[in-house]
C-alpha cells in the first residue's frame, strides 16, 4: 500500500516516531531492502528506538509532548520543525550514548549489535543535522565544498556505515550539481594526511561499487522500460548517474588512486558516452513502441490519457539525454520524425482522431503547431469548382 499512499499523499498524523526520524528520511528503507553496514535504517526499528528514547522523558513531559503532537499533522512543516528542534539534539545524544539495546526492544530477527549500530547511526545524523542541512543549502546555492570537507571526514571517522549514510543523505537532498561537488570533495579526502589506510579503502570500495552499478545500468537500461511513471524514474536515474560520473571525473583528476577509473574504456568520460548512446537508443525505442506503433482496440479517454502520459515521460527522458549529449541534433531528428508521423497519420497513428493527434503535437511541438494542425484538419474539403455553363445554339 505504501506506493499508493505516496501517490495519494493523505494527511498523516504527527506521531513521535515520524517526528523523531524525519531528518533521517533519506536513510529509511523497507525491511526487505535493508542490509547491515550500508548506512540505512530498516523501518521496523524506528518504533522500538522511539520507545527507548521516550522512556527517558519524565511522565509529564511525555504526556505534554503527545498532546502537542495529537493536535497536528505531519505536513505542518513549521510545527514539525519547531518541536523537532528541541527533540532532535536530545535524541541524538541519547542514541549515540547507548551502551546496549535490550533484545526484547528490537523487531524480530534483529540482533542487539545490529540494533545498537542503527541507534548510533541515527544518533550521529540527529546530532549533525544542522551541519548537514547547512551544507545541503550551500550546495543548492552552488557552493558548500569547504563546509563539506569536515562533515565527510567526521562521517569517515565514525565508520563505513556512517560514511555510506552520509553519501546517501547528501545525494538525496542535493541537486545534481551538488552531487558532483560531493564526489569532487572525495578526491580531496583520499590524499589527505588525516585519512587512514582503512578510510581510503572505504572510499575506494564505495567508488568501485558505484562504478559496478553504473556499468550494469548502462548495459541494459531498457530492462526498466515501462510506461509513464517508470520512464520518469528512469530519466531521474540517468540524470543522477551522469552527475555521479562527472563528479568521479573531477575526483580522478584530483587523485589517481582509483585504478578502476583508469582502465581502458571504463573511465568516466567513456562511461558518459556509453550512457548517452544507451539513452538515445532507449528514447528511439520508446517513441516507436509506445507512440508510433502503438496498437489500440478503441480510442477511449483512458487510452488517450495513458498515451499522453507515456509521451510526457519519454520527453522527460529525452531531456535527460540532452544533458549527456555533446549535441542535441540526434534528439532533434527523432522529435522531427515523430512529429511528421503524427501529422501525416502514419501507420497506427492513422487510426487516431484529429483531436488525439492534435494533443500529441501539442506535447511534441507546442500549442502553435498543434493549433495550425487542428485548423488544417478541421477545414472543410474544397468542393470541386463547377464547370462554366455554356449556351449552345
Amino acid at each position: 500500500m505504501r506506493p499508493r499512499l505516496g501517490a495519494l499523499r493523505p494527511p498523516r498524523p504527527l506521531t513521535l516516531p515520524r517526528l523523531l526520524f524525519r531528518p533521517l528520511d533519506p536513510l529509511i528503507v523497507d525491511e526487505g531492502a535493508w542490509k547491515e553496514g550500508e548506512g540505512t535504517l530498516p523501518r521496523p526499528v524506528l518504533v522500538p528506538l522511539t520507545r527507548l528514547f521516550a522512556a527517558t522523558l519524565a511522565p509529564e513531559q511525555h504526556a505534554s509532548l503527545q498532546a502537542a503532537l495529537a493536535a497536528h499533522h505531519f505536513n505542518e512543516t513549521s510545527v514539525v520543525e519547531a518541536i523537532g528542534e528541541r527533540l532532535w539534539p536530545l535524541a541524538g545524544r541519547f542514541f549515540r550514548g547507548l551502551g546496549e539495546v535490550p533484545p526484547e526492544a528490537l523487531p524480530p530477527g534483529m540482533s542487539p549489535s545490529q540494533g545498537l549500530a542503527c541507534a548510533r547511526l541515527a544518533g550521529f545524523f540527529l546530532e549533525e543535522r544542522p551541519a548537514f542541512e547547512r551544507v545541503a543549502k550551500l550546495l543548492r546555492e552552488g557552493g558548500g565544498e569547504e563546509a563539506l570537507h569536515p562533515l565527510l571526514r567526521s562521517a569517515l571517522y565514525h565508520g563505513p556505515a556512517t560514511f555510506l549514510g552520509a553519501m546517501r543523505w547528501l545525494r538525496t537532498r542535493c541537486p545534481l550539481g551538488g552531487t558532483s561537488a560531493v564526489f569532487a570533495v572525495l578526491g580531496d579526502l583520499l590524499p589527505h594526511s588525516e585519512a587512514t589506510r582503512e578510510q581510503r579503502a572505504v572510499i575506494a570500495a564505495y567508488v568501485r561499487r558505484l562504478q559496478e552499478e553504473i556499468l550494469a545500468f548502462i548495459a541494459d537500461p531498457a530492462k526498466e522500460e515501462a510506461c509513464g511513471e517508470r520512464i520518469t524514474g528512469l530519466a531521474r536515474r540517468i540524470r543522477d548517474t551522469a552527475a555521479v560520473l562527472r563528479g568521479l571525473e573531477v575526483c580522478r583528476k584530483k587523485n589517481n588512486a582509483f585504478a578502476s577509473l583508469n582502465e581502458r574504456g571504463l573511465d568516466p568520460p567513456a562511461l558518459l558516452k556509453r550512457l548517452d548512446d544507451a539513452c538515445h537508443a532507449l528514447v528511439e525505442t520508446l517513441l516507436r513502441r509506445r507512440i508510433l506503433e502503438r496498437e489500440e482496440e478503441a480510442e477511449t479517454t483512458p487510452r488517450a490519457a495513458e498515451r499522453e502520459a507515456d509521451l510526457l515521460a519519454i520527453l522527460e527522458l529525452e531531456e535527460a539525454g540532452r544533458l549527456l549529449a555533446a549535441s542535441g541534433a540526434d534528439y532533434d531528428h527523432l522529435l522531427k520524425e515523430t512529429r511528421a508521423a503524427v501529422e501525416e497519420g502514419r501507420g497506427a497513428l492513422g487510426r487516431l482522431g484529429s483531436a488525439a493527434r492534435t494533443r500529441l503535437l501539442e506535447l511534441l511541438a507546442g500549442p502553435e503547431a498543434a493549433y495550425a494542425f487542428f485548423t488544417r484538419e478541421s477545414a472543410p474539403a474544397p468542393s470541386a469548382q463547377a464547370a462554366p455553363f455554356r449556351f449552345t445554339f
